[in-house]
């Protein structure tokens, strides 16, 4: 059956479901660095895969979970919501990353997760996680090594938030979400910019300012030719400066940055 979601929204059970041997995302997903010989084997822990439309809400925070999820293609946002009933976006999600996996799984969602775009993902029954990473150290492994990586960019988010003036805040999230796209697609040219679907509700709830600070703050830098955004795209026009100015290390996103 497909995910539960409180708003009712149409998804669609993809009928021909992209093999895992024919991955495109493989790459920098769970299952990079297991044996082509082992792919069917491991493909039958998926359930399906289902094509999900934007605003779909994936997981609720304090509800119960059916599966975990590789996001095939589209964005994400990972959130917690505080107590005054705003939202913080922890970490923004990509292409091949891992969804839903927390250290009980039988436990109700400590966060929720909420789709972005439209995003195609692969289904895996939550029950049958702990015999899948048992039956390939390789996958157990791979799933530490992401995990990781995603509490490097969470940790970094904090430090930004709680430390660093607006200015470097913004610029860091542009350069964090730039370096990560560029990786899912490094034949695209520096003056083709890359993706970027975010309002400034969101980069505002990313980076703890309001949607009229975050305006002024990218109006600066702007006007200072750092970054220019058109039509959906992001485009770093200097990418030394803006570097300098946030403080950022490429390292932090990379795919192996943090074992």
């Amino acid at each position: 059956m497909p995910p539960r979601n409180r708003k009712n929204q149409i998804i669609h059970r993809c009928q021909q479901p992209t093999r895992c041997k024919d991955c495109e995302v493989r790459r920098r997903a769970l299952f990079r660095g297991v044996a082509e010989e082992q792919l069917n084997w491991m493909q039958e822990y998926r359930h399906a895969q289902f094509e999900v439309p934007a605003r779909y809400e994936l997981f609720s925070e304090g509800e119960p979970a059916d599966y975990v999820y590789t996001l095939h293609d589209g964005w994400a946002i990972i959130y917690k919501t505080v107590s005054n009933g705003k939202r913080q976006i922890m970490r923004f999600a990509l292409s091949g990353d891992f969804l839903g996996f927390q250290a009980d799984l039988s436990a109700p969602m400590g966060y929720g997760i909420t789709t972005l775009t439209s995003c195609r993902v692969c289904a895996f029954p939550r029950a049958r996680m702990e015999d899948m990473l048992a039956a390939n150290a390789r996958v157990a492994m791979r799933l530490a090594e992401m995990n990781a990586r995603y509490m490097a960019i969470c940790q970094t988010h904090l430090l930004c938030t709680g430390r660093k003036p607006a200015r470097e805040r913004l610029a860091y999230l542009f350069l964090e979400l730039y370096h990560r796209l560029r990786q899912l697609n490094p034949a695209i040219g520096e003056e083709e910019g890359v993706e970027f679907p975010l309002a400034q509700e969101e980069i505002g709830d990313a980076i703890g300012l309001t949607n009229v600070h975050v305006s002024r703050t990218l109006q600066e830098l702007k006007q200072d030719g750092l970054v220019r955004i058109a039509g959906k795209r992001l485009y770093i026009l200097d990418p030394e400066r803006l570097q300098a100015l946030a403080e950022f290390d490429p390292s932090v996103v990379a795919e192996n940055g943090y074992l």
